[in-house]
């Protein structure tokens, strides 16, 4: 196809791209290499606990595109956001307990950031799912022993023994059981306050 305007020579004009498909995103994503997994000592058992983890995804494309719009929507009035949350969230506590101690204190922040500023404030929290932590190195000297890299409880363990910090395929499990929870009580608190307050 061609575009001709008067007084211009003739230019090719290019065919419309077609628009990705998500599986292809996928695919090219898992093709990447993945720099910052653990030396699985029992890789059958990781695919197997892999394969075991619930179907769905905890978050949606429609939760994406809600926020996606809300973010323009801040941006056009000349908001903030302020973003809060966990180096590492643990998984061997009362996840909804936990959850709902974040959000009241996320909201509190919100509320005096909002009233100090006179802005709107979009609140990010970093929940349900700060399970792993990237390192640079592999293993870490404590007490003089050699072990390997706390690498967030998805992974290990962070008490400084050899059986705690030995990656547990099983811990993936347990990590994607505590993101549904704390999911789970986020939903609760949304349903109950987005018309009044929503976070």
């Amino acid at each position: 196809m061609t575009t001709r305007h008067p007084g211009t020579t003739t230019l090719p004009t290019a065919p419309p791209r077609p628009a990705p498909r998500v599986e292809d995103d996928i695919a090219r994503l898992r093709a990447l290499p993945a720099r910052q997994q653990p030396d699985w000592p029992d890789r059958s058992a990781l695919r197997a606990a892999l394969r075991s983890l619930p179907p769905g995804d905890l978050v949606t494309r429609e939760d994406v595109d809600e926020l996606r719009h809300e973010l323009a929507r801040l941006d056009a009035a000349g908001g903030l956001v302020l973003q809060l949350g966990d180096c590492v969230e643990d998984i061997d506590t009362d996840v909804p307990a936990a959850t709902r101690a974040k959000v009241a204190f996320l909201t509190q922040v919100r509320s005096h950031l909002r009233t100090r500023t006179g802005r709107d404030i979009v609140a990010v929290g970093r929940l349900a799912g700060q399970y792993a932590k990237p390192r640079s190195a592999e293993f870490e000297v404590v007490d003089g022993q050699r072990l390997p890299a706390y690498r967030g409880p998805i992974v290990n363990a962070p008490e400084p023994t050899p059986e705690a910090r030995r990656p547990s395929p099983a811990r993936l499990a347990l990590a994607h059981a505590a993101a549904r929870s704390a999911h789970a009580t986020l939903a609760d608190h949304h349903r109950a306050t987005a018309r009044r307050d929503p976070i």
